[in-house]
């Protein structure tokens, strides 16, 4: 199941800017968050029901959340949050096939005070709607700008994927090098680079794993050196493969490291506290800590993006496992070395430390077949 956000394509934009600013701190739940939430909501409930809605009932929920939005933007919204929410505002009329209030939309974004990044995915959205000259204005407005250097490496992805303005990207880049101050601060650069290889349609699929091996090779005790190195591990994995080492803090400051765990089978849970099916994951876990008792060491890594309001969220659905949560969303450490992007995924490792399944859900009964039949493997014992 794809992460909620990427449900409408605003959403893939923020996504994909979010992506690219992998490191960069995590900000506090804003307004527009709050009401994206219910809109989320909204839409799951339509879809919730025995039968699929009907266009008119998807339409009229389309109507319902554009006409709140704009009530948002004229009586709440402020700072990023109007911009941002123009876009969303946008993409709603976008849907409605409603080109003139997207464009007006999009053309009340303050040039002069949004961010570089909210004037770039604005600029996408620009172009699918034909306005060129609109869509140049904004991303020259945006290279202009002054931002940190996790904004900058942001906007250079998105200008390399959704704008195809791969030499402006490449600058910023080249920039970023040429000023780093050591080779921690190169390796991070180098990482986010690898990251917009990935998202180019223009370069082969092996461009980003060849970028990774090259930043692993030539920054070996750099993080992003020893990162770029597990997750080209981790999209080799299959049964039997070596597991990466690892070593984690946990939520109540509880030190696990994967040596010392052998003899066990360990099952990492990644997932996200705020989402749907959290609760089912849950439950399901616990029940196989049950039948499973010591044999089996359960560590969850939370992708979410608020430590705090993480831990209240997995207390009420009833999480007593060992848990992992930085606040770093995807950026999570095991998250980036093991390869996961998306939640819940669940691997399995066996009582040597070796893989004993991929890729694994609960959300259906043959998905729990399989996390069963790989939890049987691991807890073979020789």
């Amino acid at each position: 199941m794809l992460p909620r956000m990427v449900r409408a394509l605003f959403f893939r934009v923020v996504a994909v800017a979010a992506c690219f600013a992998a490191g960069a701190s995590a900000l506090a739940q804003s307004p527009l968050d709050n009401l994206k939430r219910t809109f989320d909501k909204q839409r799951d409930e339509l879809y919730a029901k025995k039968s699929l809605p009907t266009q008119a009932q998807e339409e009229a929920l389309r109507q319902q959340q554009a006409k709140a939005l704009e009530q948002f933007l004229a009586q709440e919204a402020k700072g990023e949050d109007r911009w941002l929410g123009a876009q969303y505002l946008a993409e709603l009329r976008m849907q409605q096939r409603d080109r003139e209030g997207a464009k007006q939309a999009l053309l009340s974004i303050d040039a002069d005070a949004a961010s570089g990044m909210v004037l770039l995915t604005a600029a996408e959205l620009l172009a699918r709607l034909g306005d060129k000259g609109r869509r140049n204005e904004f991303v020259q407005k945006a290279l202009a700008k002054k931002g940190s250097l996790d904004e900058r490496l942001a906007m250079a992805g998105v200008l390399m994927t959704l704008l195809r303005e791969v030499p402006a990207g490449e600058k910023i880049f080249a920039d970023a090098l040429a000023t780093a101050a050591d080779d921690e601060a190169r390796g991070l650069v180098r990482w986010r680079y690898a990251e917009t290889l990935r998202g180019r349609e223009d370069l082969p699929e092996n461009a980003y794993f060849d970028a990774l091996e090259k930043l692993a090779k030539e920054l070996p005790k750099t993080y992003w050196g020893s990162v770029a190195h597990d997750r080209n591990l981790a999209s080799q994995f299959k049964l039997g493969s070596d597991s990466i080492p690892f070593q984690a803090t946990t939520t109540e400051s509880t030190k696990v490291e994967s040596q010392a765990l052998r003899g066990r089978a360990v099952l990492l849970v990644f997932w996200h506290s705020g989402e749907d099916h959290a609760k089912g994951v849950v439950a399901a876990v616990q029940a196989l800590r049950k039948q499973h008792g010591d044999d089996l060491f359960v560590l969850g890594i939370a992708l979410d993006e608020d430590a705090q309001a993480y831990r209240k969220a997995a207390m009420q659905h009833g999480a007593t496992f060992l848990q992992v949560c930085d606040g770093k969303g995807p950026s999570t450490d095991l998250a980036l070395r093991y390869g996961v992007e998306i939640t819940p995924t669940m691997i399995v490792l066996d009582r040597k430390g070796k893989i004993a399944g991929l890729n694994l859900h609960v959300d259906t009964q043959d998905a729990r077949d399989d996390l069963a039949a790989a939890l049987q493997r691991a807890l073979v014992r020789d």
